[in-house]
């Protein structure tokens, strides 16, 4: 998976992943993923444009 720059979407470390990255890590629609940032089960972190991107540990989170 693509692994956008720090500096793009926030100042730490962590790896972030686009909206459809983490639909298909998590096996879900994107009406689910919006779901899931309405009842904030995942906070993303939103691009000048709008776009979400998600830190993968925190998608990876919801797998155990």
């Amino acid at each position: 998976m693509k692994a956008i720059p720090s500096n793009t979407a926030n100042s730490s470390d962590e790896e972030i992943v686009t909206s459809s990255e983490t639909c298909k890590i998590l096996k879900i629609s994107r009406p689910t993923l919006h779901r899931y940032v309405r009842a904030q089960r995942l906070k993303p972190k939103r691009l000048p444009g709008g776009q979400l991107r998600f830190e993968r540990s925190e998608v990876l989170s919801l797998l155990a």
